[in-house]
């Protein structure tokens, strides 16, 4: 991103995707959902990694509420004949890197001071 901005980019892909063909990049198996805001808290070293976990929670709530609701209520959707289904599309996983797994799993960094 330009003017010092930059963001964590949110991809989505299908799991039933043989993972040897999503890993491709010239595949263009994985779309963009969004892009997450790397934000500059002006505050002590712990308070702004809270800061920024929190963050991170809500934008990813607001972003992925619709698909939790169809994950809940179900949602209808046409298959590749253009029949119309009734379908539930839960969340089956994600990959991160260390870090963000740790954030993601609410788990405090290892820091000499804690």
């Amino acid at each position: 991103m330009v003017g010092d901005r930059s963001a964590h980019p949110l991809l989505i892909s299908l799991a039933n995707i043989k993972m040897s063909y999503r890993s491709k990049a010239s595949h263009h198996a994985f779309l963009l959902l969004a892009l997450l805001p790397i934000p500059k808290f002006i505050a002590r070293d712990k308070i702004r990694g809270v800061l920024e976990n929190r963050l991170i929670h809500a934008c990813l709530d607001h972003v992925l509420l619709p698909l939790k609701e169809a994950a809940t209520i179900g949602i209808m959707m046409d298959d590749a004949r253009a029949f119309s289904r009734y379908c539930f599309t839960p969340l089956a996983g994600c990959i991160v890197d260390t870090p963000e797994a740790g954030m993601m799993a609410v788990v405090a960094a290892r820091e000499s001071d804690l």
